[in-house]
């Protein structure tokens, strides 16, 4: 094997780690962008979850008012 041989794999050897640096940069970069998508999305399911429980509680809290004003009257 002649010097530039040796020097053009030890190029394409080069590139290649490159290259593979680059892909594992990105996946990297894709697994944190889904990480914080699927903590937003879980905090907006928090948040609806915690209106619609108020919202049910509210409701429950006027129905016996409701009913308490109608057992008042009789």
């Amino acid at each position: 094997m002649s010097g530039a041989q040796a020097r053009g794999i030890h190029q394409l050897i080069k590139a290649e780690n490159k290259a593979l640096q680059k892909i594992n940069e990105a996946k990297r970069k894709r697994t944190e962008r889904l990480k914080k998508a699927r903590e937003e999305a879980n905090e907006e399911l928090n948040v609806l979850r915690r209106r619609k429980r108020t919202e049910r509680l509210k409701k429950a809290r006027e129905e016996a008012n409701e009913e308490l004003n109608v057992l008042r009257r009789v």
